[in-house]
């Protein structure tokens, strides 16, 4: 009896320690799930079989910690005449929705910090049988996910050529060609104030409408017609990441057999810092987004705009060869306020004027009264020939 009962004094303490133990290890989570099938059970997962095959939704759970991204790569298979779509979420929250094209998927999604574990669900819009010898209901076949450092965000994306590179900060609406949805997002980084510029092909549906809007503030809102569309605004300094919204009014289905709705085809979309100086026609092709009314070779039209750095007090000079027109006067904007207003000469001009400080880039606007055909064969009307225009500290 004795050998018995001391017996049970050793095992019964083991068999409490049992399930305790177990309890500790699964609070432990994995930050990826690489070895099938054995990171699954640590991930606790769900909706996912042994071989990697995902079901219409899934879910798993990692270690929480520090804003990071999420990393997803799967095979997908084809949907016959329907578009796969994946929509991501972290303990309920939508973290993306993607349209899925057939063939290996490598998207990558930034994700919130989180003090407790992060269940990521995945939801499929469609799912089907493997094969024709395999009947499980499937939506596509994992190779990895996990969760790793946050990438940063870039400053302008080039589609299609950057989208694929930046999917990870593509948040909604916009195809892997560049086609926009009537709605999309886009990620870009933060930062000092800067300009916007968006370049896309825009069809030609009557009464399009473009409103941009940058975390959520509204910065553009203008009719679009048809053709190509540059559009440049200046953007406040942030000290997180920006991000830019598009949202047409309209959108145009695309030619056969492509059963797709589109607003537009973008080209570029960035932000840039804006420049101290511009000296033209030096700069005037790299400084393209933020000058508007400016020929390539330095000629300002009637009405120009260039846009330059904010900051401290400083001074503004421009300088430039004025055509010879008789009764020709200038004035000049900044921000919109009037900051000078004078009568104009013919020949070299020099102008100088104390700028207030501005939180914000400084808009500059030149409007002279008059302009003259340049010399044949050049058909153009001008009214100056820009040699530069700065910003500098005051002495």
């Amino acid at each position: 009896m004795l050998n018995r009962w001391a017996a049970c004094c050793l095992v019964m303490p083991l068999m409490l320690a049992l399930p305790l133990a177990g309890c500790g290890s699964g609070d432990h989570f994995p930050h990826a799930v690489r070895h099938l099938p054995v990171d699954l059970k640590r991930s606790h997962s769900s909706g996912i079989y042994d071989d990697g095959w995902l079901k219409k939704e899934a879910t798993v759970k990692f270690a929480g910690g520090r804003a990071a991204e999420l990393t997803l790569q799967a095979l997908v298979p084809s949907v016959p005449g329907e578009t796969q779509r994946l929509q991501l979420f972290t303990n309920g929250q939508r973290l993306a929705v993607r349209g899925v094209a057939a063939g290996k998927l490598d998207l990558r999604v930034p994700v919130p910090a989180s003090k407790s574990p992060r269940e990521i669900v995945l939801r499929w819009a469609y799912a089907s049988s493997i094969s024709r010898q395999d009947s499980r209901s499937a939506a596509a076949l994992l190779h990895f996910i996990g969760i790793g450092p946050q990438a940063r965000a870039p400053t302008s994306i080039t589609a299609p050529a950057d989208l694929a590179a930046q999917e990870l900060f593509i948040k909604s609406g916009v195809y892997t060609d560049g086609w926009l949805a009537k709605r999309s997002s886009l990620v870009l980084a933060g930062g000092n104030a800067a300009q916007l510029t968006i370049r896309a092909l825009v069809p030609s549906p009557k009464g399009q409408r473009l409103v941009v809007l940058v975390n959520g503030n509204p910065l553009v809102s203008q009719a679009v017609p048809g053709g190509e569309l540059q559009l440049g605004a200046t953007v406040p300094a942030s000290a997180s990441t920006r991000k830019v919204e598009l949202q047409f009014t309209r959108t145009i289905r695309l030619k056969p057999p492509d059963q797709r709705r589109a607003a537009a085809l973008l080209r570029f979309i960035g932000v840039s810092p804006a420049p101290t100086a511009i000296r033209g026609p030096a700069d005037l092709r790299d400084q393209e987004p933020f000058t508007t009314g400016v020929y390539a070779d330095g000629w300002l039209a009637k009405r120009s705009s260039l846009v330059l750095a904010g900051g401290k007090a400083a001074q503004l000079t421009i300088r430039a060869l004025a055509q010879s027109r008789k009764g020709q006067h200038l004035v000049v904007l900044v921000n919109g306020t009037r900051l000078v207003s004078r009568a104009v000469r013919g020949g070299e001009l020099r102008l100088g004027a104390a700028l207030p400080a501005s939180a914000s880039t400084r808009k500059v606007e030149l409007l002279f009264a008059h302009t003259i055909k340049l010399k044949p064969p050049d058909q153009r009307r001008a009214a100056a020939l820009l040699r530069s225009i700065r910003v500098s500290p005051r002495d």
